[in-house]
């Protein structure tokens, strides 16, 4: 049998929680804002998620063929994105397809 959980150790990790989540979403949304002005809106439509995990920033794009184009549009804001952030030391990007419903999803853009 194993040891019951206390209840007040349970609220302490969903506050630990919710305060990691919100911290990410605010510090995804902070980037969104900051690209925004800076890159072509179809560009950052395809943009499906930022990730800032110092010293990395990771996007996400939902394909290929505009991972590579929001690859060489972030290469020329590398120095203004290091000038917001010092601690970032490199800026990565990935392929993550969007999720139906999303913002940039396909089925949004027909």
């Amino acid at each position: 049998m194993s040891k019951p959980i206390n209840v007040k150790d349970l609220i302490k990790k969903t506050k630990l929680i919710h305060s990691e989540a919100t911290h990410f979403f605010d510090a995804e949304r902070d980037w969104r804002e900051f690209i925004g002005g800076r890159l072509e809106p179809k560009l950052l439509a395809r943009i499906t998620a930022i990730a800032a995990q110092p010293p990395r920033l990771t996007f996400y794009a939902d394909s290929p063929p505009w991972s590579v184009r929001l690859r060489y549009a972030l290469a020329e804001l590398e120095p203004a994105i290091r000038a917001r952030d010092p601690s970032i030391a490199s800026v990565v990007v990935r392929v993550r397809p969007s999720r139906p419903g999303r913002a940039g999803s396909s089925a949004r853009r027909r």
